[in-house]
């Protein structure tokens, strides 16, 4: 009869567990997908414009003063955790795209990697225009033989 108590014990405790690791994972599936979209939007800025093409990526768009939003927005970024690549872009198919900030963040959640790029465009006609895309994925870090440390 002890036998028949402890498997009756047993089953809810597993699927009590079980429940709890699929809550505990939608969670964390959640808190991955949100981008947090304040330090890319400057506090001057207008005309905003915020778009979701795809799944993993999402578009910004606004006007902020010529002369000091790029390194604004630099020092905003790096702050929040940020790596910044600067780069002139001048065999671009529009050459008016001269220069081109491509910014990275790397989050190793056990054995994943959440890879977030921000990719940066300074429009020579219109140097007020910020347009930038952010794209994320999530990689295996098994896969690609990657640890931590190679990230």
């Amino acid at each position: 009869m002890c036998t028949t108590k402890e498997s009756r014990l047993r089953r809810p405790i597993a699927l009590i567990a079980v429940l709890t690791c699929l809550a505990l994972s939608g969670a964390g599936a959640w808190r991955a997908r949100a981008v947090r979209l304040a330090p890319f939007i400057l506090p001057d800025a207008t005309q905003l414009s915020v778009l979701q093409p795809g799944l993993n990526s999402i578009v910004i768009t606004y006007h902020a003063d010529p002369g000091t939003w790029r390194q604004r927005l630099s020092q905003q970024l790096r702050q929040a955790g940020w790596s910044v690549h600067t780069y002139e872009n001048p065999g671009a198919t529009l050459p008016q795209w001269a220069f081109v900030s491509w910014y990275t963040r790397d989050t190793i959640i056990g054995p994943l990697a959440l890879h977030e790029h921000a990719l940066f465009v300074v429009d020579r006609n219109d140097p007020t225009d910020v347009h930038l895309q952010i794209t994320r994925e999530v990689v295996w870090l098994a896969a690609r033989g990657l640890n931590g440390r190679d990230l």
